[in-house]
């Protein structure tokens, strides 16, 4: 998997009060997890990471670019698309995924 931006390495991001490089396994995973579908606070739990290292990682030039690279990356592909679908059908309600096969009562109805 490659980014389109050239990471140096010393770039680095604070995790659990660590430095750690964008080119170790660890920061490729975090700016990969960045790019995902993933809450704030579930990076920060995740991550171990503080409020003063959160405001960092906002002004962290590289970081950014990484991430935008990987989301962008994560567009081209499809796979942004399928997560995001992923999601959606996972939060449906029970009733819309089984309404064609049982066929009581109208559709709008069953769908309310």
């Amino acid at each position: 998997m490659s980014n389109l931006v050239d990471l140096n390495p010393h770039d680095v991001v604070i995790l659990r009060g660590i430095p750690v490089a964008l080119t170790s396994d660890l920061g490729r995973a975090f700016t990969a997890d960045c790019a995902q579908l993933i809450s704030d606070d579930d990076l920060r739990t995740k991550y171990g990471i503080s409020n003063k290292a959160w405001q960092r990682l906002e002004e962290n030039k590289a970081l950014l670019l990484a991430v935008r690279a990987a989301r962008d990356r994560r567009i081209r592909s499809g796979e942004a698309a399928q997560e995001a679908a992923t999601a959606i059908f996972a939060e449906a309600p029970s009733v819309l995924s089984n309404s064609p096969r049982h066929g009581t009562g109208s559709r709008p109805r069953r769908t309310q």
